[in-house]
């Protein structure tokens, strides 16, 4: 980030600990945003863990860092804990299904 130096850029991190074993922890992004509150603007998760998805959201979700899920499987929570919703390689296969749950998630109780 330093090295580009360029104000207009945004950065999302990628947690997937599974293929990187190195996590993206709170404290991580917690001093991600302190020191570059402007650039980095949220994740995708993919670490396949919904609470650590929901803990990031809670913390940081509202200064408006972005939790996106990394499956749809998780969609749904995202999307209820105020997170903006997912990234998922297989939106590419069923985006209609995916689409219509995004689109109806708000009125979907339980």
């Amino acid at each position: 980030i330093d090295r580009v130096g360029e104000a207009r850029l945004r950065v999302y991190v990628y947690h997937i600990p599974p293929v990187s074993q190195v996590p993206i922890t709170l404290k991580l992004v917690e001093r991600l945003l302190a020191a570059y509150p402007a650039q980095v603007a949220g994740m995708k998760d993919s670490g396949g863990d919904w609470k650590h998805t929901q803990g990031m959201i809670e913390e940081f979700g509202p200064q408006g860092f972005d939790v996106f899920a990394g499956s749809e499987n998780f969609l749904l929570a995202d999307l209820r804990a105020g997170g903006p919703g997912c990234i998922t390689a297989t939106a590419n296969v069923n985006p209609t299904a995916i689409v219509q749950l995004y689109k109806t998630a708000p009125t979907i109780t339980g």
